[in-house]
């Protein structure tokens, strides 16, 4: 994979991402006065139940070819038959066909994505894949595009939705990033790196 990342414009990654759309990040600290506990700007309302997630897929290429469309996923989690029926065919196949240089598909190692009918899908369209490491998504871009998602989102409600649009110079530089990523994984040997 490494060798492949000295030009990683043709590469499409991929990933699926939860976000939380309810203020209960339990990043902020709140000081307030004393015995000022119950007023009405100080309650925030929490869902017990793991409600308000929103689980979104989305792919980035690099040098210009840009982004696929955010999809959202009404409800439930994604099965093998979701991914086909819902990214693959209608989001992956049309983003790769438009790509002007020889792209190649990349996905992480989740369950679904792996699946023989996955696998002859891909075969079937075609649709070039690289197999991606095991245990490594600090190495996905992906991962911080969502991470810039998530920032944005954070302490929004629906109504004040963010704009989930990001320059392509970002994408570029963090899919430029690759090379780097990779070096740090083989030096620290696949643990942890500043990615």
């Amino acid at each position: 994979m490494c060798s492949r990342m000295k030009n990683c414009s043709g590469l499409v990654f991929t990933d699926e991402s939860l976000f939380n759309i309810q203020n209960d990040s339990r990043r902020a600290v709140v000081w307030r006065e004393s015995g000022s506990r119950y007023r009405e700007p100080n309650i925030v309302e929490r869902d017990h139940y793991r409600g308000g997630g929103l689980l979104v897929w989305e792919g980035i290429a690099g040098q210009g070819n840009g982004r696929t469309d955010l999809y959202v996923f009404a409800e439930g989690s994604v099965t093998t038959v979701r991914y086909r029926d819902e990214i693959l065919h209608p989001l992956v196949r049309p983003f790769i066909a438009a790509m002007d240089t020889d792209a190649i598909f990349m996905d992480d190692n989740a369950h679904p994505h792996r699946a023989r009918l996955v696998g002859s899908y891909l075969e079937s369209e075609p649709i070039p894949q690289m197999a991606w490491p095991a245990r490594s998504p600090g190495l996905n871009p992906m991962e911080h595009v969502s991470d810039m998602l998530s920032r944005r989102i954070a302490g929004r409600s629906v109504r004040q939705a963010p704009s989930t649009k990001f320059s392509k110079q970002a994408i570029n530089d963090t899919i430029a990033s690759m090379p780097r990523r990779c070096q740090a994984c083989i030096s620290a040997r696949g643990y942890h790196t500043r990615y």
